[in-house]
């Protein structure tokens, strides 16, 4: 199950969520979004439900070790060149 149900809407934290369908994003220094999002899911068993389930499979899907391992080693042979 997926415990990410809200984050702030900064660069490199809002591209781990997709809005509105994996995480709710609140805006920076805004208290009442802070917590107007886990008032809102926490009111919302279907909602909190089906973002759960949407950020697993989102978090599988991109985020899986072989994948996230493959990435790596494909941007160490690129920096590295040709026969290294």
């Amino acid at each position: 199950m997926c415990r990410r149900d809200s984050c702030s809407d900064l660069p490199g934290v809002c591209e781990v969520g997709i809005p509105g369908e994996t995480a709710c994003l609140v805006e920076p220094g805004s208290v009442a979004d802070l917590t107007a999002q886990p008032n809102r899911l926490a009111a919302d068993e279907t909602l909190r439900l089906e973002m759960g389930q949407a950020g697993r499979a989102h978090a599988l899907a991109r985020y899986d070790v072989e994948r996230v391992n493959a990435q790596r080693w494909a941007v160490y042979r690129e920096l590295l060149g040709p026969g290294e």
